[in-house]
């Protein structure tokens, strides 16, 4: 079985990850070794996918659950990783050593489970439209993370993007 730092590192392409930073560049569907490459591309993909949803030419069903934003990551990012809409295989810190929700003990679905609940509980907010106002649970900082990022310029596409019920996002504490 592999360890914490394999799994992490197998994220990676091999020639490219620095073992001290834990840092390299992301595998991908382009086949990119260069960060900053990847980067215009990524961003580029999620991008028109994101315009996609946004304009409702696709539509992932409204569910606020689990699947509802794995459906959203894998739409967003299915052109440039494998792992598109899949949980992560890792902990995942940012700044502290606390890190987000466990996807191994079930934090990731308990969490996303309470977003669910609420949405359930709060009458008429799953089919109020979503504004441009709207952020989705799972930009706030307190979050789940429950699947991989990719690289930072596109996780603003993600937390832009108003799929969820106005009222929600102050409410819950989810990300994807």
């Amino acid at each position: 079985m592999a360890s914490e730092g394999e799994l992490w590192a197998g994220y990676f392409y091999p020639e490219t990850y620095d073992p001290d930073r834990m840092q390299g560049t992301l595998r991908n569907r382009f086949g990119e070794r260069d960060e900053d490459v990847l980067s215009t591309l990524e961003y580029g993909a999620a991008g028109e996918r994101q315009r996609e949803l946004m304009s409702g030419e696709v539509e992932v069903p409204r569910t606020y659950d689990a699947e509802h934003v794995r459906s959203i990551h894998r739409h967003l990012f299915q052109d440039v990783y494998d792992w598109a809409g899949e949980y992560r295989t890792v902990p995942i810190f940012k700044g502290t050593p606390v890190g987000f929700a466990d996807v191994k003990n079930g934090d990731v679905d308990r969490y996303l489970s309470d977003v669910h609940r609420l949405v359930e509980a709060t009458p008429g907010i799953a089919s109020t439209a979503p504004t441009s106002e709207s952020a989705p649970p799972w930009c706030s900082p307190t979050s789940t993370r429950p699947t991989r990022s990719g690289r930072a310029t596109a996780v603003r596409p993600r937390c832009s993007l108003s799929t969820w019920p106005s009222g929600l996002a102050s409410r819950s504490t989810t990300t994807v």
